[in-house]
């Protein structure tokens, strides 16, 4: 039953992560057609770059007794930080907006996956933690 729930959470989280990749894809694509030549432009490559790195942490979660607990930490942890330079960079505004989202849809396709990535994070630090003691 636990490996269930933890099935659906994960699915939950890569489902909307999907839509935000192709986000990414187009990003890059767009940035590379005109090129990167100030700050801003590689802050979004770099967003972009740990937002893919973030999805593949959450595909290899299905795969977690198989990789490296550590490499799945790293991308997770990298997609929840592409999470927070895009809401940084956006603003004041748009912290505001996730706070005060009040369509479940928005919430559900830019917060969930961060969310399943910290839960996920946590879940395995903690079981690697008992497995040590």
């Amino acid at each position: 039953m636990k490996d269930r729930l933890n099935f659906i959470l994960i699915i939950s989280g890569i489902v909307p992560e999907t839509i935000l990749l192709v986000f990414c894809f187009l990003l890059i694509g767009n940035l590379f057609s005109k090129g990167i030549t100030d700050l801003e432009s590689f802050t979004h490559l770099a967003m972009s770059l740990m937002g893919i790195l973030g999805y593949i942490g959450l595909i290899l979660l299905l795969l977690e007794d198989r990789i490296k607990k550590w490499f799945i930490i790293f991308c997770l942890t990298l997609g929840i930080a592409s999470f927070i330079i895009f809401i940084s960079i956006s603003g004041k505004e748009a912290w505001k907006w996730v706070l005060t989202m009040e369509e479940i849809d928005e919430w559900f396709i830019f917060v969930w996956p961060s969310i399943v990535s910290i839960i996920s994070i946590v879940r395995i630090t903690f079981q690697s933690l008992n497995k040590k003691n």
